[in-house]
């Protein structure tokens, strides 16, 4: 019990009791129950003392703040029936209701005797809270969605029994102790299910995570809500990413997956290991409908509410089971009946939505014939299965590669407690499949339910030139202890056998291939690592992972699409062969470098041609202190301990090629060749050696005193170093699909083409070469690291000793393990394709560049090209493998030279993706004969070359432009010239005879549909009458074209004349209406059809007239001339309206153009996408009048608000009274800026926290004082009389209390102060704030909340020294 523990802790801590004091826990865990935890009020000066104090004491296990839990956010749009959509009605038609399941909602409470719960069980508080009832609402929708009985809003278990836990008070504050105390009671209750509706970012609240895998670990089955981050990646939340938890992600009711919803893959893992699939379900989420606090329906959307869907629908499964069979329910086993009955949304991949959309009858099937058995997550590796295996199914495997990384979860039915009986096994099942090496780690032990198998698969270097697909499976057994409630205790296994499928294509050339480095990000938590952009004041974290998996998806995407072969390498840089690869790529790396990473990397640049391209971050050491923040959360102070990126360290990296990053912090816009660029806080480059190119930028520097002035600094260059190059820009913003202010992955893919493939981008034009060295000026010294933080113990790098891991081929482990053989000895391809351009840097634009640009390679890989067999333990059979191979011989044709085909066959080789996933052609399974010479050939070496002299006979040739996937592997010098001969005229004669065949068909259809004296051109055969053919079709082609277009044209004409006609009357029939605000005479704009134009070309202004106001403005032109630009408003007296054509070129290139209809006289327009009122002829006459209209419409609401409106409510009322007529948010707060000019009543007011209201003269800070202090009197007044009316022990206990510390009064918080002076909310937490900074209150965050006292301080006399 509690008692026990206060006084051994008492006992161990006499010599500190000044320094901390027990805190009481008035709950049913913490008083009937023994708790397995203590909670102390700890002064913070003197927490390292007292955890050296308490590790003294037996039974002490760690110390953690008592964390603050982040909610879930939800809205209210209209509803559907979640029920209705999942299937639930098939269940109730079998008479299932719920019945006999126990499930808990943590969340907000419930009322007493809900009329739509039928049976609430109990209701419990674990908050400071004095109220078992919802307050907010969100408790009583959840409940509802669970199990209500309304018919207008039904839940899916109507039957089920509900115990509510109040772990939220009702503005949404709760804390780790609470649902410690919560948690511990709901495990003595026997609950089956629970549903969290809560999440955040935080997976190291170690007292948290481990709590719930102890409720788990007892049987107890829990739902919680993914998160609501999205769309971003990478924003999974906790607990929902553990893998003993079902997290639940949302959809919509069109089976999409909904904008909110957070998106994977988890986090845990990084940044050495690979993170999990996530979530594990998806259910409706956008528009639910659920009970009201008191009675009655409404709608929410958000995962909070997805979560009581899957809630609902388990204990609706879970009475589907008989009663003698619920032993059998368990998290895995539930958990498996979901996942497994899922129906797989097609558009998304598997870290969007997990596996599928629940299915209640599927799942229902599996529970009714479950036996205990163990699984995985996914229950098949199909690499190729796109899109659902994104980001691995973009990208075919090839050898030579660094290893392709899958991270499943194995899923335990049988005990919360299981073991691998052995290493897992894999067997290759047809040619390819015997060319995989696949290797694995896994968990020593399952606990709770649940463990991790990663997979780790190469192709064997003998595969250096094999295409086609590859089929093998993978075995493992798990064993485990006996369940309890089955009838037999015996030890329990489960063979699992997970089915392994993927594409093999040509190792590519060395120019397409690319290693990402993705060591050296630093993930949230444990530290803290500022956002990139200092922008976003709303989520300041920098906690989405840095991965091309996560935010840097999208780059990942558009190397991929650019024909670049993309490899992720999780080891130090030193754990790979830079001769296999023309680039390196470091996004915004928070880490250290190994010395080893550092000489590796300027070996492979200065002595191997590869280029080394990093994108940095922000790094000031000022800026970083001052970013010091108190964390509600952790309850302690925060400090970066770093910036953006670590500069010091990324110096290192660069110092060997002359190049250093400085202490600016840069922001604006830079152009590089045709790339607009925008940089959002990035550093600045100092020092640049001579003989490379430097841009210099006109940017502003926000950092240091001088903060804000513009100047000329350098973000971006390109520095030859030794064989190679090293590119540097000093922002990865733009590539962080989490907030970037605008992307630049076009222009990631320009510069990766200029330094590989020798394709000019023009981003190292001639002015920018640097004759002699730069150094910026003012620089003086390289940025230093922070004295004051401790960075090893944030550090992946100075945590782990130098080691490759099993992310680095199997050459480079330490041990390393690959299959014994001579093909594994060799590190890189045979036919090597170093060209020029990656070796030696030149700027030429050769063949690689051309063909690069013909050619894209189209390489994702659809689910026809690789055959599923899951759960069979055999291969497909051979007849079903021999019609695959010859539908393959039949659709295609053995390809001729680009030079000799026809324009048309060569456009829809363009347009075709190729065979097996690549751009390469498998060569036809007709001729076995050269994959069995080319297979050894690939495998063989002379016994007595050693292994350094292959390695130097093995290396790129730097002059040659071949491809290596173009070049057979040594295959000539081992064939007989005759064999040669004879097999390229086997190949002939086949080729003719294909075309022969493909010529008689065309002909056949000439034949049906033309007329007989046009037969005569069919008597052609062979491969003339073909090429005859596709030149005939490509002419019908064409004159289809043009015939299309003129149709199109003409229609579009008729549609301009009557739309004008049409226009013209409308308008002329509305000229004499009234004038809406800001609308002009004409009301509203009409007819304009949205076609995208480039606005170059158009020259030159002429002329000079004013119109009414129109919100961005538009220009007129007539036939190729602008003659004037409506600048939005009328001049003031003596101003010009017309605007320089070059402002708008610098502000956008994107135009459309429409009918103008305001005049009889139709005429082009061209409306402008930019904002036209920052010109100097626009007037302030509208926001002045917009100004005295929204302070007579406000008279009334402020005085029934008591003298402040928060804008946004501004913003909804006076449009809701305009009714169409509606006010953009911009032009309403100008509006209100404008009151003290127009000398009106009223004013905006901007709180520190970012709030913005509107506030009348009677509103004044010191009458809001004067209010709360008569609230504060009032309060000790009814204090005073309840301690007059108490009993004799109710005052003991009172006064026993105030002994531990000053009696402070009455406490105010911010729900007190909203009810009393009928406040919003968030307004009466800001009136705290403001009598706090007045001196009248004092705060105290605790476990209670956030309160405020009456201040002491400035009420007492001073004393006299």
């Amino acid at each position: 019990m509690l008692s026990e523990h206060k006084q051994a802790l008492g006992k161990a801590l006499a010599h500190l009791q000044q320094h901390w004091a027990w805190l009481e826990r008035p709950n049913k865990a913490a008083l009937q129950h023994p708790s397995d935890f203590a909670l102390l009020s700890v002064a913070p000066l003197q927490l390292q003392v007292l955890r050296a104090a308490l590790q003294q004491v037996s039974g002490f296990r760690d110390m953690h703040p008592d964390r603050r839990i982040r909610g879930l956010l939800n809205w209210q749009p209209e509803g559907e029936l979640a029920a209705a959509f999942s299937n639930a009605g098939k269940l109730w038609d079998q008479g299932y209701s719920g019945k006999g399941i126990k499930v808990g909602v943590f969340d907000t409470g419930i009322r007493e005797g809900h009329p739509h719960i039928r049976h609430i069980k109990e209701r419990t508080n674990w908050t400071h809270q004095q109220s078992l009832s919802d307050g907010l609402g969100h408790g009583s929708f959840v409940a509802g969605v669970i199990g209500s009985q309304d018919t207008t809003c039904p839940g899916f278990a109507p039957d089920v029994e509900l115990y509510t836990f109040k772990v939220f008070t009702d503005d949404q504050v709760s804390y780790t102790s609470w649902f410690l105390d919560a948690f511990n009671y709901a495990i003595s209750c026997k609950l089956h299910v629970i549903n969290l509706s809560i999440g955040g970012p935080d997976f190291l609240d170690a007292p948290f995570v481990e709590k719930v895998w102890e409720v788990t670990s007892n049987g107890l089955i829990m739902i919680s809500a993914i998160g609501n981050d999205g769309p971003l990646y990478g924003t999974l939340n906790n607990p929902a990413d553990q893998p003993d938890v079902i997290g639940v992600g949302g959809i919509d009711n069109d089976n999409n997956i909904a904008a909110f919803s957070s998106r994977g893959m988890t986090t845990w893992e990084l940044p050495a290991g690979t993170g999990r699939i996530k979530p594990d379900v998806m259910a409706y989420a956008k528009d639910v409908t659920g009970s009201k606090i008191t009675t009655g329906c409404r709608s929410l959307s958000g995962t909070s509410v997805a979560s009581p869907v899957v809630a609902g629908a388990v204990c609706l499964l879970a009475s589907t089971l008989p009663e003698e069979r619920r032993w059998l329910l368990n998290p895995a086993s539930m958990k498996q009946a979901l996942v497994e009955g899922a129906f797989r949304l097609p558009q998304l991949n598997m870290h969007e939505q997990g596996n599928g959309r629940i299915n209640l009858p599927a799942s229902q099937a599996i529970l009714a014939n479950y036996t205990p058995r163990a699984s995985l997550i996914p229950p098949a590796i199909h690499l190729a299965d796109c899109p659902y295996m994104w980001p691995h199914c973009k990208q075919p495997l090839y050898a030579h590669a660094l290893p392709v990384v899958l991270n499943a979860t194995v899923v335990n039915g049988m005990a919360n407690t299981g073991y691998f009986a052995g290493p897992p096994v894999y067997e290759g099942l047809d040619e390819g499949g015997k060319m995989l090496h696949v290797t694995f780690q896994y968990s020593e032990v399952l606990w709770p339910w649940s463990g991790y198998l990663a997979v780790y698969v190469q192709v064997s270097p003998a595969a250096e030139a094999f295409s086609g697909n590859a089929t093998g499976r993978i075995t493992f057994t798990i064993t485990s202890p006996g369940q309890l409630g089955a009838e037999s205790k015996d030890p329990q296994s489960s063979k699992v056998v997970v089915p392994l499928s993927a594409v093999i294509k040509p190792t590519p050339p060395r120019e397409q291939r690319i290693v990402w480095d993705v060591l050296h990000s630093i993930k949230y938590p444990p530290g803290y690592v500022p956002r990139d952009n200092l922008d976003i004041k709303s989520d300041v974290l920098d906690w989405h992972g840095d991965h091309p998996y996560t935010n840097f998806h999208e780059a990942y995407d558009a190397l991929r699409g650019a024909g670049f072969s993309v490899e992720l390498l999780a080891s130090p840089a030193s754990c790979f062969d830079p001769r296999n690869y023309g680039g390196y790529l470091v996004l915004d790396a928070e880490e250290e470098w190994y010395k080893e990473e550092v000489a590796a990397l300027t070996s492979a640049v200065k002595e191997h041609g590869m280029a080394l391209v990093v994108f940095a971050e922000w790094y000031h050491e000022e800026s970083l202190k001052q970013m010091k923040f108190f964390d509600d959360n952790t309850r302690s102070w925060w400090t970066p301990i770093t910036g953006g990126s670590n500069v010091p360290a990324l110096n290192e990296l660069l110092a060997p090629h002359g190049i250093s990053l400085g202490e600016r912090i840069l922001q604006g816009s830079t152009s590089l060749g045709k790339h607009t660029l925008q940089v959002a806080y990035g550093s600045n480059i100092a020092t640049f050696p001579a003989g490379g190119h430097l841009h210099v930028s006109h940017l502003t520097d926000v950092a240091g005193k001088g903060a804000g002035v513009p100047g000329n600094y350098a973000a971006f260059g390109v520095a030859p170093s030794g064989s190679g190059k090293v590119a540097v820009f000093s922002d990865t913003n733009c590539l962080d699909s989490s907030h970037n202010t605008g992307p630049c992955f076009e222009f990631l893919v320009a510069l990766f083409q200029q330094l590989l493939l020798g394709k000019d981008a023009g981003l190292t034009p001639a002015d920018k070469l640097q004759a002699a060295p730069f150094r910026a000026a003012g620089f003086t010294a390289a940025p230093q690291r922070r004295a004051d933080v401790n960075f090893t113990q944030y550090s992946w790098v100075l945590q782990h000793p130098h080691a490759c891991h099993m992310s680095a081929p199997c050459q480079f482990r330490q041990p390393p393990d690959c299959p014994a053989g001579d093909a594994w000895k060799q590190k890189h391809p045979k036919a090597a394709a170093g060209s020029s351009a990656a070796s030696t840097g030149s700027s030429g634009s050769g063949d690689a560049a051309q063909q690069q640009e013909e050619q894209p390679v189209q390489e994702d890989v659809s689910n026809s090209q690789v055959r599923k067999h899951q759960g069979t333990d055999s291969p497909p059979p051979a007849q079903q493998q021999q019609e695959q191979k010859t539908d393959k011989a039949d659709k295609q044709p053995d390809k001729q030279p680009d030079k000799q085909q026809p324009a048309a066959k060569q456009e829809e080789a363009k347009q075709e993706p190729a065979t097996g996933g690549s751009e390469e052609e498998p060569k036809p399974k007709e001729e076995p004969a050269q994959q069995q010479q080319q297979t050894p050939a690939a495998a063989s070496g002379d016994a007595s070359t050693t292994a350094q002299e292959q390695d130097k006979q093995q290396e790129p040739s730097r002059g040659s432009d071949t491809p290596a996937a173009a070049a057979p592997a040594d295959t000539p010098a081992e064939q007989p010239v005759e064999e040669q001969q004879e097999q390229q005229q086997q190949a002939a004669a086949k080729e003719a005879e294909k075309l022969q065949q493909l010529a008689d068909d065309a002909n056949k259809q000439q034949q049906q549909q033309q007329q007989p004296d046009k037969a005569s051109s069919s008597a052609a055969g062979g491969q003339g009458h073909h090429a005859q053919h596709f030149a005939k079709e490509q002419e019908q082609a064409q004159q289809g074209q043009r015939s299309a277009f003129i149709s199109q044209a003409v229609t579009l004409a008729t549609f301009i004349c009557v739309a004008g006609v049409i226009g013209i009357v409308v308008l002329w029939s509305m000229r004499s209406s009234s004038n809406g605000a800001g609308r002009g005479k004409w009301g509203r704009r009409w007819g304009y059809a949205q076609v995208d134009l480039e606005f170059e070309g158009i020259g030159g202004t002429e002329g000079c007239q004013t119109a009414d106001r129109y919100q961005n403005g538009y220009a007129v032109v007539t036939s190729h001339r602008v003659l004037w630009i409506d600048a939005g408003a009328r001049p003031a007296p003596g101003r010009s309206c017309c605007l320089p054509l070059e402002s708008i070129h610098s502000s956008s290139k994107r135009v459309q153009y429409g009918l103008n209809l305001m005049n009889p006289k139709v005429r082009l327009e061209l409306k402008v996408y930019v904002d036209l009122r920052s010109q100097p002829c626009n007037s302030a006459r509208y926001n002045q009048e917009l100004s005295r209209q929204l302070a007579d419409f406000l008279a009334a609401p402020l005085a029934r608000a008591g003298g402040v409106l928060m804008l946004p409510d501004v913003y909804c009322l006076f449009n809701r009274a305009r009714g169409s007529e509606l006010v953009s948010p911009d032009d309403l707060l100008q509006a209100c800026e404008a009151f003290p000019q127009v000398g009106l009543p009223l004013r905006v007011r901007k709180f520190p926290s970012g709030v913005i209201v509107v506030q009348g003269s009677q509103f004044s800070d010191a009458q809001l004082c004067s209010s709360i202090q008569r609230l504060l009197q009032d309060k000790a007044q009814q204090q005073q009389q309840q301690q007059a009316s108490a009993t004799p022990g109710d005052r003991n206990a009172a006064a026993s209390a105030a002994a531990v510390g000053v009696q402070l009064g009455p406490a105010l918080s911010a729900t007190d102060v909203s009810g009393a002076l009928s406040l919003p909310l968030t307004l009466a937490r800001e009136a705290l704030l403001v009598a706090e900074a007045r001196g009248v209150l004092c705060r105290d965050d605790g476990p209670e909340g956030l309160r405020f006292f009456a201040n002491f301080f400035m009420a007492a006399q001073p004393l006299a020294v």
